[in-house]
């Protein structure tokens, strides 16, 4: 969902300029929806985090996507820069739910540091999570792509690279519509706009 309010909105006006009445249909969902919807050939690819070791995929990384802390800007916690996971764990957390890639990156982060996360509201969107973060009910943990979308105060956390890869995602041995490779094109031409600029 991150990325389809972001990057994506980007890529289809640029395809549509340069090809007027083209329709392209965009069917938001979680990492782990993404994926089902491409094995399943519901849809003709997929934009979210990397999959690895699932042979029935392959990825082209468009961006990486770096994750940070977030609370209300009146939240205690407005007032620092940034924070280590061991300080994040001591406050009440607001994730995604467990399908999530954020969620998984955030739950392997806390487990190799020998952490236990204060989980104290789960959510499937980013939104929800922020919302739930703007009434003040904890620290949430949200992909920096979204976070730029939301009136919210953004931490760094320290010490810990919590960085997911963004790829478009195929199913494997199948080539895409002349369409949906324009839009991959205009996809990846975004991208590299977008990395060039944050340098």
């Amino acid at each position: 969902p991150s990325v389809a309010a972001g990057l994506l909105p980007r890529a289809i006006r640029k395809l549509s300029e340069s090809y007027p009445g083209i329709t392209v249909r965009v069917f938001d969902g979680v990492g782990s929806t993404v994926a089902a919807m491409v094995k399943g050939e519901q849809v003709d690819f997929g934009i979210s985090s990397q999959t690895y070791g699932d042979r029935e995929l392959t990825s082209h990384v468009l961006s990486m996507d770096r994750l940070c802390a977030v609370v209300a800007t009146d939240h205690a916690l407005a007032k620092k820069k940034s924070m280590t996971l061991l300080e994040l764990a001591r406050h009440p957390l607001i994730l995604m739910l467990k399908d999530s890639s954020s969620r998984q990156i955030v739950d392997l982060a806390f487990n190799r540091e020998g952490l236990v996360s204060n989980v104290a509201y789960e959510a499937t969107y980013g939104t929800t999570v922020a919302g739930l973060a703007q009434a003040g009910l904890g620290v949430c943990i949200l992909p920096e792509s979204m976070v730029g979308q939301i009136r919210l105060h953004q931490l760094r956390i320290r010490r810990e690279a919590l960085t997911r890869r963004i790829g478009v995602i195929t199913r494997a041995g199948r080539s895409l519509s002349p369409t949906a490779g324009k839009l991959r094109q205009m996809l990846e031409t975004v991208a590299l706009a977008d990395s060039k600029t944050a340098r």
